[in-house]
C-alpha cells in the first residue's frame, strides 16, 4: 500500500517536473521572440524615420542643387561680363595710346613750325627796325624843301602798313597752328563704278567710329587707279594716322597701303589742309 503511494507520488513529481521543464522551455521561446519582436519593431521604426527624413530633406537638397547651379550660371555670365569689359577697355587704352602718339607726332611738327614762323617774324621786324632808323635818318638829314622828303614820308606809312599786315599774319599763322589739332581728319573716296561704293559703305562705318569724316565718293581718270588700294596723305606728319587708317580698313576686309604724296604736294605748292586724305580703289577691286 505505502508502495503504491510512493510510486503514485514519483509519478506526480515526474509529472510536475516535466511540466516545469516545459513552461520553462516556452517560457525561454517566449522571451526569445519578444526579445526578436522588439528588434524589428525598432528596425521598422528605423525604417519609417529614415524614409520621413529623405522625404523631408529631399526637396530641400534638390533646392540647393538647382540654387548652386543657378548660382554657378550666374557667376560664368559676371565673369564673361567682366572680361568683355576688360577687353573693351584695353581696345579703348590701345586707341588712345594710338591717338596719342599721333597727336604728339602732330604737335612736335607744330611746335617745329612754330619756332620757324617765330624765327622768321623776329627777323622781320628786326628788318623793319633797321629799315624804319635809316629812312627816319635820311628824313633828318634831308632839306626840309626836298622834294625827296615827301617819298621818305611816304614810305614809312607804307612801313608802318608793312608792319601791321606782318602782325596780323604772324597772329593768323599763330591761331592756325593753335587749331590744327582741332581740326578732323577728312577721307575723300575714289572709286571705278558704283558696285564699288555699295561694297565700301559698311567699310566706311568702321572708320567713322573712330572719328574720321567720310566726305564722300569721286570717280577718276582710268590711268589714275593704282594697282592695290591705298590711302594717299600729303604731310610727313600725317604717315601715323595714315597708317591707322590703313590698319582699320584691313581689320574691316579691305586690304590697302599708305601712299606718301608730300613730295608731290611740295613740289606742286598743294594748299591742301592739315589731315587730307585720299583712298584710292583698284579697278578690280
Amino acid at each position: 500500500m505505502h508502495e503504491l503511494e510512493a510510486e503514485r507520488l514519483r509519478s506526480e513529481i515526474n509529472r510536475n517536473e516535466a511540466e516545469t521543464a516545459r513552461l520553462e522551455m516556452e517560457t525561454r521561446q517566449m522571451a526569445s521572440k519578444s526579445h526578436w519582436q522588439f528588434w524589428l519593431k525598432a528596425f521598422v521604426a528605423a525604417c519609417l524615420v529614415v524614409a520621413w527624413v529623405i522625404g523631408y530633406l529631399g526637396p530641400i537638397l534638390s533646392m540647393k542643387a538647382e540654387l548652386a547651379d543657378i548660382s554657378t550660371k550666374i557667376l560664368d555670365k559676371e565673369k564673361a561680363r567682366v572680361q568683355s569689359e576688360r577687353d573693351e577697355l584695353a581696345t579703348e587704352r590701345d586707341t588712345l595710346a594710338r591717338e596719342n602718339k599721333i597727336l604728339a607726332v602732330q604737335l612736335k611738327s607744330l611746335q617745329e613750325k612754330a619756332e620757324e614762323l617765330n624765327l622768321i617774324k623776329e627777323q622781320l621786324e628786326t628788318m623793319q627796325k633797321e629799315y624804319r632808323v635809316g629812312l627816319e635818318q635820311v628824313s633828318q638829314n634831308a632839306p626840309a624843301n626836298a622834294p625827296e622828303n615827301f617819298s621818305v614820308q611816304e614810305q614809312l606809312k607804307d612801313l608802318e602798313g608793312v608792319e601791321t599786315q606782318t602782325r596780323q599774319i604772324g597772329e593768323k599763322l599763330e591761331r592756325n597752328i593753335k587749331n590744327v589739332s582741332s581740326i578732323k581728319p577728312r577721307l575723300y573716296i575714289h572709286v571705278a563704278n558704283d558696285k564699288q561704293k555699295a561694297r565700301l559703305e559698311p567699310i566706311m562705318k568702321s572708320l567713322q567710329d573712330a572719328g574720321f569724316l567720310i566726305m564722300g565718293y569721286e570717280r577718276a581718270d582710268t590711268k589714275d587707279y593704282p594697282k592695290q588700294p591705298d590711302v594717299k596723305f600729303f604731310s610727313e606728319e600725317e604717315a601715323a594716322e595714315a597708317n591707322r587708317i590703313v590698319e582699320i580698313l584691313n581689320g574691316a576686309g579691305l586690304k590697302t597701303v599708305s601712299q606718301d604724296m608730300s613730295d608731290w604736294a611740295r613740289r606742286n605748292k598743294s594748299k591742301i589742309r592739315a589731315r587730307h586724305y585720299e583712298l584710292w580703289l583698284s579697278q578690280d577691286w
